[in-house]
């Protein structure tokens, strides 16, 4: 079985794309997640991925602050309270990654949407055609569209400037610079979408970590025991359990309690999520379970029960 504990490290130390308390804040934003979602986080698309990620973003808005497309619109009918603490707690930075254009205020349509790029493309092109944009608004553009002969382009000069909500000098060069501001917007989104996806992998990595744990222990609950207390034998000093033995360096109860009670018996609802600690990449896991309720795991209990799995 690959090291776990190693690719714990690799997540939660990765400061590449995001600050250290910025990358605590995105995974807790990924232990919020339902399973469904997670996987989705993991394996979709991009368009995808922000989609879902737009309307957790909606139901944690207040009203007056909520976008103004379509995803609005579905949230709302839907009902579904999907409220997301972390995104809550934290609306500056999660208000940085959304499906609408930069400095657009939510209008502009959804950048991952080629109809609507293509659309504000041919819009672009009419009123770059028209010349002087202080002298024209939404008509006017539709009225030139019609001139050129194309029910397409019609089309796509009123979608455009009747999605911006105005008219006028504002509105044309709205137009002319949507899709310049769609491409620094994916820019921004993308190293969002990369962590996410490394996040989400690592916990629904963990997931399986610990439901195939449970699944050895339940099936020879003896054997996981006896390979637990060889694996702590084979390291005296560093292992031993006794709370009266001063040579003891680490607890290592939670894993003891996860092997000999919590995963000897029929279980279920069994949940990782990884907790950073300090400023300095470590951390805990936890491991709720409906049996065993939440047991806590630092980095050399772990350590310890990865080598236990492989003795199983």
């Amino acid at each position: 079985m690959a090291d776990i504990t190693s690719e714990i490290n690799t997540v939660v130390s990765d400061t590449s794309r995001f600050k250290t308390q910025q990358m605590h804040i995105i995974i807790a934003f990924v232990n919020e997640l339902d399973n469904d979602t997670l996987h989705q986080f993991e394996n979709g698309s991009e368009r995808s991925i922000m989609n879902s990620y737009t309307q957790l973003l909606s139901a944690c808005r207040t009203p007056g602050r909520r976008q103004y497309d379509e995803e609005y619109e579905l949230e709302s009918l839907t009902g579904v309270d999907r409220r997301n603490i972390t995104m809550r707690s934290n609306p500056e930075f999660f208000e940085r990654f959304r499906t609408s254009p930069a400095h657009m205020y939510g209008y502009g349509g959804n950048i991952y949407r080629d109809q609507t790029k293509s659309y504000y493309d041919i819009a672009g092109k009419i009123l770059a055609g028209i010349g002087g944009l202080a002298s024209f608004g939404a008509g006017t553009a539709v009225i030139a569209a019609s001139q050129a002969g194309s029910s397409l382009s019609v089309l796509a000069a009123r979608y455009a400037l009747s999605s911006l909500g105005a008219t006028g000098l504002a509105s044309g060069a709205m137009a002319l610079l949507r899709n310049n501001f769609s491409d620094v917007q994916i820019a921004t989104n993308k190293d969002f979408l990369e962590t996410i996806k490394s996040v989400a992998k690592l916990r629904n990595k963990l997931n399986d970590f610990f439901q195939g744990l449970y699944s050895k222990v339940l099936k020879d609950s003896e054997k996981a025991a006896k390979a637990l207390d060889d694996e702590m034998g084979s390291h005296p000093l560093r292992y031993s359990a006794g709370s009266e033995n001063q040579l003891v360096r680490t607890n290592l109860t939670p894993i003891q309690s996860l092997i000999t009670q919590d995963f000897a018996s029929a279980n279920y609802d069994i949940s990782a999520k990884i907790l950073p600690q300090g400023e300095h990449a470590d951390w805990h896991i936890s491991v709720a379970s409906m049996r065993g309720g939440e047991r806590l795991l630092d980095r050399t209990n772990m350590l310890v029960l990865q080598q236990v799995v492989n003795r199983l």
